[in-house]
């Protein structure tokens, strides 16, 4: 009877010691690559990435998914060996539309060798785009032209400049703005007229500047 004993023990220890050992676990890293919130003109291709980490030559599978306006976006499955090192770099983009703009996420989700999630919450503000207005070309008379050039040079200054608290004085000096005229003096602004003629070359003035010297 004893000897049947450690027969059975013996057989148990040979059982257990055929056991197939667990599966390595990994984990991982996601993070999205520049500022969130992104704001840019759309459609815009944000990226991503990230690591797997466990234990090297370790084959793991996953894949992406991208959740936004109109439902998930899931990639196809993807297989790696972790290397040597034991972490496994992984990248990731997705373009980003007017239409999908707003609060979304992207996530990596590992199936094997064990269940492991990463996942990023973002931000995607599409501002409309800004079409730069071209520098106008200066205005300039040419040298040769020596009558132009002395007519420019001959422009009148004005001259009266003075004060007035009188509607019709405001209005005559006015022109299309002197209807302001009463409503500028009953606030208590202050209001300046003066005289210029215009030539041939310049018959109306395209404006004024007034300085106050103390």
């Amino acid at each position: 009877m004893l000897r049947s004993t450690f027969l059975v023990l013996g057989i148990l220890s040979g059982v257990v010691a055929l056991t197939k050992p667990a599966d390595a676990a990994v984990s991982t890293t996601f993070s999205m690559v520049g500022p969130n919130p992104l704001t840019a003109s759309c459609p815009v291709t944000v990226n991503f990435t990230g690591t797997i980490t466990g234990p090297p030559n370790t084959n793991v599978t996953y894949f992406f998914s991208h959740f936004q306006t109109g439902g998930p976006v899931i990639s196809a499955p993807i297989s790696a060996t972790i290397p040597a090192n034991g972490t496994l770099p992984i990248t990731e983009s997705v373009v980003v539309d007017t239409a999908h703009a707003g609060l979304q996420s992207n996530e990596i989700d590992v199936t094997s060798p064990n269940a492991a999630q990463g996942k990023v919450f973002f931000t995607v503000d599409c501002s409309p785009v800004t079409v730069a207005t071209p520098t106008p070309k200066p205005h300039y008379i040419p040298l040769n032209n020596q009558s132009a050039l002395q007519g420019a040079m001959a422009e009148p200054y004005p001259d009266g400049l003075v004060n007035t608290e009188s509607a019709s004085t405001c209005g005559a000096h006015g022109g299309l703005a002197g209807a302001f005229c009463p409503q500028a003096l009953h606030d208590g602004w202050l209001i300046l007229v003066w005289n210029w003629a215009g030539t041939s070359i310049h018959p109306k003035a395209d404006g004024y500047r007034v300085y106050r010297v103390d």
